[in-house]
């Protein structure tokens, strides 16, 4: 048992310092104070930042990659209507989304959820997977070939820290595809096998 502890302890420190390792852009969203808006401040931004606002419908109103080096933007909201509104930040490592809601001029933040990403990262003919699962809910773990044909499927539940390795060292050339499903979430990432 104390075995098995020291283990779970080890790999959840190397996770941990794994993902502090990673660039991590450090965004924030505040609504302005004399205008209809809000102003996203950035630092430290990767190549794969995007920031999307959608309606409460789940329509995309506006979306941009951000550039490396980005500081700041300010978005006017003076032409949305009233009602609630979703700004969501995402670059490799994880997602923010914001809950912004309109009432005449005022512009408030209501909510801030954030989730992490999990990390894959390829290793000649080996994928590694790790995923922080903080609430500990069921995790749907697949792998497709070139094909689309399912050649490997696994359902994880009430681990907070999923670690998977895959070998494909003896496998057929080609394209494959390793999706993790998390709350509804679907994460994905290639990779080619010769």
């Amino acid at each position: 048992m104390k075995a098995s502890l020291k283990f779970t302890t080890a790999v959840a420190l190397l996770f941990t310092v794994a993902m502090g390792m990673a660039k991590e852009p450090k965004l924030n969203l505040i609504p302005t104070t004399n205008a209809k808006g809000v102003v996203l401040t950035v630092q430290d931004v990767t190549e794969n930042t995007t920031i999307t606002l959608m309606d409460s419908n789940d329509y995309v109103i506006y979306t941009e990659k951000l550039a490396e080096g980005s500081k700041g933007k300010r978005f006017d909201m003076e032409q949305l209507n009233n009602g609630t509104y979703y700004f969501a930040t995402e670059h490799d490592l994880k997602t923010v989304t914001y809950t912004i809601v309109i009432e005449g001029d005022k512009v408030t933040i209501v909510n801030r959820d954030e989730k992490v990403k999990p990390y894959f990262r390829k290793e000649r003919s080996k994928v590694f997977i790790n995923f922080l699962n903080l609430d500990k809910s069921s995790v749907l773990i697949k792998v497709y070939d070139a094909e689309y044909r399912l050649v490997f499927t696994e359902t994880v539940a009430e681990e907070m820290i999923i670690e998977k390795a895959f070998n494909f060292e003896g496998a057929y050339s080609g394209n494959y595809r390793l999706t993790l499903e998390d709350n509804n979430r679907v994460y994905s990432e290639e990779f080619v096998v010769k």
